[in-house]
């Protein structure tokens, strides 16, 4: 078993080179290849923009960093598989020389779980602050209709009262 087998092809996350000039795929892993759903000549011919959703291609440049640096990690950004399936991931790469060319090593971890969970901790976060603001417009009417209810009765010279039943109690 060489090196290239056992620190690439048998590493479990998604990796590729890709030649950062023409962004072609320079050579690609098998657990690449399972989660894209592509053969390796297919993923070959490829380029990266190629595994991009049609609508972040014009973003791209700063989704993948600058070729200027060495070490790039992304937040989360989304990829196509084969299918059309849309999924987000999280990059790390690095510039390396690949056969004379100038490319990038990268492997990506998907994170669509962590991306759909922050979204909807979002949303709950946006939902009690509307119920917060909700309730406390309420409490501020509240205390404006009792304010109104002991105004009059200090005009009137009346008051309210309560009593309930079940226990006697008279308010």
């Amino acid at each position: 078993m060489n090196e290239r087998e056992v620190f690439f092809e048998r590493h479990p996350d998604p990796i590729w080179i890709y030649d950062l000039q023409t962004l072609e795929f320079l050579d690609v892993n098998a657990a690449a290849l399972a989660v894209y759903g592509y053969e390796r000549q297919e993923f070959l011919a490829l380029k990266l923009t190629d595994i991009r959703p049609p609508e972040d291609v014009p973003a791209f440049p700063e989704s993948i960093g600058t070729a200027n640096h060495p070490l790039f990690e992304s937040g989360p950004l989304r990829l196509r598989r084969k299918s059309g399936e849309v999924f987000h991931v999280q990059v790390a790469a690095q510039t390396i020389d690949w056969q004379g060319r100038r490319a990038k090593l990268v492997s990506i971890r998907a994170v669509s779980r962590s991306v759909q969970l922050e979204a909807e901790r979002e949303g709950l976060l946006q939902r009690e602050a509307a119920l917060r603001r909700a309730a406390e417009e309420a409490a501020e009417q509240l205390a404006d209709q009792n304010a109104n209810l002991r105004t009059v009765q200090r005009l009137i010279g009346g008051g309210a009262w309560k009593y309930e039943l079940w226990s006697g109690r008279l308010t």
